[in-house]
């Protein structure tokens, strides 16, 4: 090997072993930030760990707005970050945003504000299913798209007598005789 030759091979692995190093630091300093941030959370400390500059510390944030019914900031810092988090904080996201509606609608029904709380909790309804369309296992979402049907029916599920024309409902046309004689 000549000269010029080997302190290329040296200063190559000189770089490689800087640049692994950095990396290494760097993955270091997440790992120790993420054990940080999961021992705030054991330790029940949510706004230690809302101050951790990540996604999680963000919906840290968001999940403090949203405990204390400051609905709007925390909605937007969860929309903020449905474009950034991994797929299971994504869901979380969106879970929490529907919970969201359905606790500022039952704030708007107890205020006696029903132009308020149907369309927050058709709202609610709707993000439940999205939630449900990308992951159909997720229980928590099932549940409470239960209740919100519970709250506020579909209008295919409403009673058809209370829509004023009982005689077109599907109850009415199955109990009608479907041949009659003629006199």
């Amino acid at each position: 090997m000549t000269l010029n030759r080997k302190k290329t091979v040296v200063l190559s692995a000189v770089v490689l072993l800087a640049l692994s190093l950095l990396l290494a630091a760097y993955h270091g300093s997440a790992w120790v930030q993420a054990g940080r941030f999961n021992a705030a959370l054991a330790a029940g400390e949510l706004a230690a760990a809302a101050g951790h500059d990540s996604p999680h510390g963000r919906f840290a944030q968001a999940l403090i707005h949203q405990r204390e019914r400051e609905y709007q900031q925390a909605l937007a810092i969860y929309a903020g970050l449905q474009g950034e988090a991994g797929p299971p904080l994504r869901n979380a996201v969106r879970f929490n945003m529907a919970n969201i509606y359905m606790s500022w609608a039952g704030d708007a029904r107890a205020a006696d504000q029903p132009d308020v709380g149907m369309p927050l909790l058709e709202m609610a309804k709707q993000a439940y299913r999205d939630l449900l369309l990308r992951d159909d296992q997720f229980w928590p979402a099932r549940f409470n798209l239960e209740r919100a049907l519970q709250l506020q029916p579909d209008g295919a599920e409403i009673d058809p007598q209370a829509q004023g024309m009982p005689e077109h409902s599907p109850r009415a046309l199955g109990t009608m005789d479907a041949h009659q004689e003629l006199p």
